[in-house]
């Protein structure tokens, strides 16, 4: 959908502005413009972008953004930030670049890089790099990450959180 734009049947390419989205059975992908091409299964979105994953429970917010559809993956840039919602809380990230991936098994992995930062009602932490691994529901940070919460701090080289999906249950970390 869009309010304004063209579409080109012959090469499948299509330019959307204002109010420009588009939804797929577990997307849906929308900023001020969005060009596609259906061939490639590129879509590129720009400015006051939001992807919403409803499978996954994901949104992911910036100002410009790129989506591969056949690799099933997503870069976003310039002031990215997301949100995984979980039943009575949200985990909030925030880096310089977010990559969001899915396997051939559908597991989806979100990846914060550079300067990520991020906060959920029982734990905050900022980090280099951040990877949440949506098949165990862990999140490894690396590159002198610094984890904590009410009463606690702890830092090392990675640190690794298992989470039983809603809450954290176990904390690994790598000093060296």
């Amino acid at each position: 959908y869009a309010e304004n734009g063209w579409y080109n049947t012959k090469t499948d390419r299509a330019s959307f502005k204002e109010k420009a989205f588009m939804i797929s059975n577990e997307q849906k992908l929308e900023g001020d413009s969005l060009y596609y091409d259906r061939v490639r299964g590129v879509g590129e979105v720009f400015r006051n972008i939001t992807i919403t994953d409803t499978v996954n429970d994901f949104l992911i917010y910036g100002d410009y953004g790129i989506h591969f559809e056949k690799e099933k993956n997503s870069m976003i840039t310039k002031q990215p930030r997301s949100i995984k919602i979980f039943e009575t809380d949200s985990l909030y990230m925030r880096a310089e670049t977010i990559y969001a991936m899915e396997d051939s098994l559908g597991i989806k992995t979100v990846l914060g890089y550079r300067n990520v930062s991020y906060f959920k009602n029982d734990i905050q932490g900022v980090c280099d790099t951040l990877v949440y691994s949506g098949a165990d529901s862990s999140i490894t940070m690396f590159s002198k990450p610094v984890v904590w919460n009410e009463k606690s701090q702890i830092s090392g080289h990675t640190i690794v959180l298992y989470s039983d999906g809603k809450n954290p249950k176990e904390l690994f970390v790598d000093k060296d």
